[in-house]
């Protein structure tokens, strides 16, 4: 009885080999590189004007008066103003002041971490085709003070450091009032139940 399954031949005879298939596999780089354009690949690589750019780390840090809270998005190192299109984009809330109000800082200090950076260096118009082409890790974003508010932040940090002291010496001393109100209240109860 024979088998109902296919049967499959494993070597090809030179015969059933047409010249096509003898010919050895090329890549387009053997051939003519100027008539056809190299195949697609992913990731996609970058071609002529559109070298690589590298990625940058943007901080947006509000400061008073601007609301919101520190983020930080990655993009790539690009001109002034396409950076400043691409950090109003990230933080909708920096739409709402000029261009001119947007400013960056590089950090001065070699950390890495940004709570650690201690110095930044604003970063000047005439700077710009450097960091275009070898930026800093990451870059620090924020508003530009109007007039005025450096003092108005200063009077308000002012405030907030003289409560914080109030409350961590007023706190235990009412306390230590309570408590001594409770125990005279507690004490004349007591004189009272002995002695009556």
């Amino acid at each position: 009885m024979s088998s109902l399954l296919p049967q499959y031949h494993t070597k090809a005879s030179d015969s059933d080999i047409n010249d096509e298939e003898r010919q050895p596999l090329t890549s387009w780089k053997d051939n003519d590189r100027s008539s056809s354009p190299p195949p697609p690949s992913y990731p996609p690589q970058a071609s002529g004007s559109q070298a690589h750019r590298p990625n940058v780390t943007y901080v947006f840090v509000p400061r008073w008066p601007v609301k919101g809270e520190q983020k930080s998005v990655l993009g790539v190192a690009a001109g002034k103003d396409d950076t400043i299109d691409l950090v109003r984009r990230a933080f909708p809330v920096l739409a709402e002041y000029s261009p001119d109000r947007i400013e960056f800082l590089a950090p001065s200090t070699p950390e890495t971490q940004i709570d650690n950076i201690t110095q930044w260096s604003q970063i000047l118009d005439e700077a710009w085709h450097g960091i275009e082409t070898n930026p800093p890790a990451r870059l620090k974003v924020q508003v530009i003070d109007g007039p005025g508010d450096l003092e108005e932040r200063t009077r308000r940090k002012e405030r907030e450091d003289k409560i914080v002291v109030l409350a961590f010496f007023c706190l235990p001393a009412l306390g230590l009032l309570l408590f001594l109100i409770i125990m005279s209240a507690t004490g004349n109860l007591n004189s009272e139940k002995k002695g009556g």
